[in-house]
């Protein structure tokens, strides 16, 4: 699937980003033609979305934003290349991203047993089984939001953020970043370091986000979404998504390794996003009487 070359092929691209002489050499080409068909699909995609003259999604938004301005007189760049860039932002940002951490999320279920009983045991007490979990359950499950914020931490599925280019040239600790310089956040070193997060860092610990009073503690190294005017706009849908999913996944399953005692390896693909490995699991349905 294309999307997954896309995915897969970011140390080729951050090779030629770098050295952009290196395009005239082959190795970076799958990914080019894993963009180009990605951009058709969108294309697809929003051709059919304006032919169903919907009024209440994205696409048909901008382009009614993008012809108030026009009628108006104001000079805009919202024209079609930037709409299919950014729908292709949107489907490239809420993909891979969420799907990672549900799978890191089992894999360390799978090797922390204690930690997804843990997991159930709060949910049976403070929901039950007999109901789904709903979003007005959040707050009350303190240890699974911290199991899911351990996750993000320390399998840090985007290591490194978006590029950014300077606008103009800054002095930050006696370091001159020239004007038009490629800046590459490193959240990686953030969400791993052990002078934040304690010796423990390579650890997954909840815990570290619980604090004496039994209440989520929210730090502020915590990044795995970014930060500042450019903070992920898919946070608070993410969140939500995490949380409605495996509080019913864990309230319905008991995840089991394949094998009793022998539980995947925490290996792992590097590329635009940290993948785990394929693997495999036993599904055993919770008794929900």
């Amino acid at each position: 699937m294309e999307i997954e070359v896309f995915f897969s092929s970011n140390q080729q691209a951050a090779v030629v980003t770098c050295f952009p002489f290196l395009k005239y050499f082959p190795g970076h080409q799958k990914m080019v033609r894993s963009v180009k068909s990605i951009l058709n699909i969108v294309k697809d995609f929003i051709v059919k979305s304006k032919n169903k003259d919907l009024d209440d999604n994205f696409i048909a938004s901008y382009v009614a934003e993008r012809d108030s301005r026009i009628a108006s007189g104001e000079t805009t760049t919202m024209d079609e290349m930037n709409l299919l860039k950014s729908v292709f932002d949107l489907i490239i940002g809420g993909t891979k991203t969420t799907t990672a951490t549900i799978c890191w999320f089992v894999l360390y279920m799978l090797n922390y047993p204690q930690v997804q009983k843990r997991i159930f045991d709060e949910i049976n007490t403070q929901i039950g089984v007999a109901r789904v979990p709903s979003i007005q359950d959040r707050p009350k499950l303190v240890y699974l939001n911290a199991a899911i914020k351990e996750t993000q931490r320390l399998a840090s599925i985007l290591p490194q953020s978006l590029m950014r280019i300077s606008s103009k040239t800054q002095t930050i600790k006696n370091y001159t970043i020239p004007e038009g310089s490629l800046i590459v956040p490193n959240l990686d070193a953030v969400l791993l370091d052990k002078k934040i997060w304690g010796s423990d860092a390579d650890v997954f610990n909840p815990d570290r986000f619980i604090d004496a009073k039994g209440q989520l503690k929210k730090p502020e190294e915590f990044i795995p979404f970014g930060v500042g005017r450019r903070v992920c706009l898919g946070e608070s849908m993410a969140k939500t998504e995490l949380f409605l999913y495996l509080s019913s996944l864990i309230q319905r399953f008991h995840l089991l390794p394949v094998h009793p005692d022998q539980p995947p390896p925490m290996d792992y693909i590097y590329g635009l996003t940290m993948i785990p490995k394929t693997y495999q699991l036993r599904l055993n349905e919770r008794d929900s009487t």
